[in-house]
């Protein structure tokens, strides 16, 4: 069984797909905050990436294919037909055939992802994957250096908005017993890096998610012995968590998130309750949604250019009912439930394990946010489900693991 984990091919596909999306986001990210660019030549840039990025995706899923269970076929299966009652929407000419324009920015692409469930991963791809998240981590921290006072001072949502390029680092936080001494510090760093400003300009959805993965990384490592565990970093490690326990509980740094925490779902039941109550009006939207393109009525937070209407919400379970229903939602959950099984029940490793306490974790974020994006935090939920169902890879023991997937 281990063999076919270890053949990989010469070009691995879908590391190509990943670095290109994240070549796109940084080129976004430095084009619209230091030099508020958005030209026509960027747009046609952004198409042709995507669409490159679309080919080398699905020549990974050809190259790596695995034999679906029954449910992940119909939940795939949906996913083609929401794709398809769309296309009237997509040839739309309405603003300039703005529909086809935001298809081929990402939204295409976005919508695929889930289809990455049908690759038999393999050692070198989780490598790859692994040293690509690791090295965004060096990105994030530099925009943390330059944007120092609006990170840490000004308490901007640019502090946010950077937390796409350690938004990999669930993978690397879950096996970092694997890893030597340097790669573990700059893991933990940015993870405390990440929740420390997330908490100071509250946001709470984000904090809670990176909150989470520390959380299930300690909880998934605490008993890993392996050749490169070093006792002086666990115990840096518990120092460090005991300052930030004592930060957080006694001192007033935190009471704004505190604060935020307090209020619950407070800012958000308004939009929610008109959701509700647009869907209600077309009980069948329940069932089906309404599409890619899929709005809802948004009272005063409402689009103009969309007569009052809402594309979006900031709630992964409603934002999957909005655009694909009910049906898309349980067959997502279906799928989940058994890669979860799969992953703590019958792997023999952590990496298996931390995959599916990433699963675990997507569902508690979309409770305040978790939405689809072509951000490597996305892709890889639907990672750990195609990892939790590779059978060779379950089947993997921590100490066959750590030599393979070190850094």
């Amino acid at each position: 069984m281990q063999t076919s984990v270890n053949l990989s091919p010469k070009k691995d596909a879908l590391i190509k797909c990943l670095k290109l999306l994240n070549f796109q986001i940084l080129l976004d990210f430095v084009c619209s905050h230091f030099f508020s660019i958005e030209s026509p030549l960027l747009s046609i840039e952004r198409y042709l990436l995507y669409t490159v990025a679309t080919y080398y995706f699905i020549k990974s899923i050809k190259q790596n294919y695995q034999r679906p269970t029954f449910e992940v076929v119909l939940f795939l299966a949906w996913i083609c037909i929401v794709l398809l009652r769309s296309i009237p929407d997509v040839f739309d000419p309405y603003h300039n055939h703005v529909h086809f324009k935001q298809l081929i920015s990402g939204k295409f692409f976005t919508n695929i992802i889930p289809f990455v469930i049908l690759i038999e991963l393999k050692f070198d791809t989780i490598k790859k994957f692994m040293k690509l998240s690791y090295q965004y981590l060096f990105v994030y921290l530099i925009f943390v250096v330059i944007l120092f006072n609006e990170v840490f001072i000004a308490h901007d949502f640019v502090g946010q908005s950077i937390t796409v390029f350690a938004s990999g680092i669930g993978i690397l936080a879950m096996t970092y017993s694997f890893q030597d001494t340097k790669h573990k510090r700059i893991i933990w760093l940015t993870l405390f890096i990440v929740v420390v400003t997330m908490m100071l300009i509250g946001r709470r959805s984000v904090a809670v998610y990176y909150g989470a993965i520390l959380f299930f990384s300690l909880f998934l490592n605490f008993n890993i012995r392996t050749t490169k565990s070093r006792p002086a970093f666990t115990l840096f490690l518990f120092f460090c968590l005991a300052s930030f326990i004592y930060a957080l509980f006694f001192t007033p740094t935190f009471d704004f998130f505190w604060y935020r925490m307090g209020t619950g779902m407070d800012s958000r039941e308004g939009i929610i309750d008109l959701f509700i109550e647009d869907f209600n009006s077309t009980p069948n939207d329940w069932i089906f949604g309404r599409g890619i393109y899929g709005t809802y009525y948004g009272g005063m937070l409402g689009n103009e250019e969309l007569g009052g209407s809402r594309d979006g919400i900031e709630n992964g379970y409603l934002n999957h009912i909005l655009y694909s229903g009910y049906i898309y939602l349980i067959l997502l959950v279906l799928v989940c439930l058994r890669s979860l099984y799969l992953g703590f029940f019958k792997s023999q490793n952590i990496l298996c394990k931390g995959m599916a306490c990433i699963i675990l974790i997507y569902f508690i974020d979309m409770i305040g946010f978790g939405l689809p994006s072509t951000s490597l935090k996305y892709m890889l939920i639907f990672i750990s489900i195609a990892g939790t169902r590779t059978k060779a890879l379950r089947k993997m023991s921590n100490r066959d693991l750590v030599n393979k997937l070190s850094l």
